[in-house]
């Protein structure tokens, strides 16, 4: 009942099966008379939803029949890369599409388009439509190590 300050797990839960144990909600906090005379309640927020926040899910786009996305957040570190350095990982690389057969695979992140940074998937686009040669050179980072790839332009 949050609403009325009690925190406690309701009977059944599967927290006790792991080890949670509630403990009496009035039995922590001011304990000197004197001092609960003048202590203030405090205001429990109200709360929003009972179901967990579920983040959007990224924009994904296709790339050379791959489908791409921008990381963010911790996902650099997989990459072992810095988030300032961005890049565009790439989801699903299916097998015969032109990324594949140019080399590349399910969970390439690319950082670069013929040394011009990639650091999201718009980016990725623009560069590879504004190529004006038949290929192009892709600094790609698959597991945690820069690689090159040739592929085509579009």
């Amino acid at each position: 009942n949050p609403a009325a300050g009690d925190f406690r797990v309701r009977d059944g839960s599967p927290a006790f099966k792991v080890g949670f144990k509630n403990f009496p909600m009035d039995q922590f906090g001011v304990k000197k008379p004197a001092l609960k005379a003048i202590a203030r309640t405090p205001v429990i927020p109200a709360i929003r939803s009972s179901a967990p926040a579920q983040a959007a899910a990224p924009t994904t786009s296709t790339w050379l029949g791959a489908t791409i996305r921008g990381i963010e957040g911790e996902e650099f570190s997989a990459f072992g890369t810095a988030k300032e350095d961005g890049g565009v990982y790439l989801v699903q690389v299916p097998a015969g599409s032109p990324a594949a057969r140019a080399g590349l695979a399910q969970g390439d992140l690319i950082q670069a388009i013929d040394g011009k940074k990639t650091k999201t998937a718009a980016d990725l686009l623009e560069l590879s439509k504004r190529a004006t040669a038949a290929t192009v050179r892709l600094t790609v980072v698959r597991g945690q190590q820069e690689t090159t790839v040739t592929t085509p332009a579009r």
